[in-house]
């Protein structure tokens, strides 16, 4: 990892040795559980929060608020493929 203030070509090396990928993964993996566990705790939020988009995607959303129970098993299968990513072995 180089530092150096001469050019910023050191803080662009630093940024790339932070954002690699298996950290971008783990972040990735982060977002998929956090919001896998809120549609378990509260489904009509979740419908709520996500309903904004093209018209496809607010009928959609509009279609699964009327079925929480179904937001709710999205967001454990949401939550188990973050928690799957996360802990993938790189090799």
């Amino acid at each position: 990892m180089s530092v150096g203030n001469e050019s910023g070509a050191g803080t662009l090396q630093l940024r790339m040795d932070f954002l690699n990928a298996q950290r971008m993964r783990y972040i990735a993996a982060s977002f998929l559980v956090g919001d896998g566990v809120m549609a378990l705790l509260d489904p009509e939020r979740v419908a709520e929060v996500w309903v904004d988009g093209p018209r496809p995607w607010r009928r959609m959303m509009r279609a699964l608020a009327k079925r929480p129970g179904l937001i709710r098993a999205i967001g454990a299968a949401e939550a188990a493929v973050g928690v799957w990513v996360a802990l993938k072995d790189d090799n």
